[in-house]
């Protein structure tokens, strides 16, 4: 079997294109490689993060419960500003009424 010039010339061009597409995935792959251990970090730091905030909403929970006077005074203060809220509103259509009256009676007042 005889190999010509050509065929030698096609089959190197073709050996130096995949070396350089060989490198190239090298290259890929160690970005990769890095990506990945910086991941893993971001990851295991967000673990930790979460770990500690567990733990700080755990004794949190832990001192809420302990002191139920604590939250019966909040709902307290909670309901005292419902029924402030309440109250102004009622106020407002109280006022509301009269200056209707008022404007009705100046209207009744003028026709005669």
């Amino acid at each position: 079997m005889e190999m010509n010039g050509q065929f030698l010339f096609q089959v190197g061009a073709v050996i130096a294109s995949l070396s350089g597409a060989w490198a190239l995935v090298r290259s890929q792959v160690h970005t990769l490689k890095a990506n990945q251990a910086e991941i893993k970090n971001y990851v295991d730091e967000l673990n930790r993060e979460i770990g500690i905030f567990e733990d700080n909403y755990n004794e949190l929970q832990n001192i809420s419960n302990k002191n139920n006077s604590m939250n019966i005074t909040l709902g307290g203060f909670m309901e005292d500003i419902m029924l402030k809220k309440k109250s102004s509103e009622l106020k407002y259509y109280m006022m509301s009424g009269l200056a209707i009256s008022l404007i009705f009676m100046c209207m009744y007042v003028a026709r005669k």
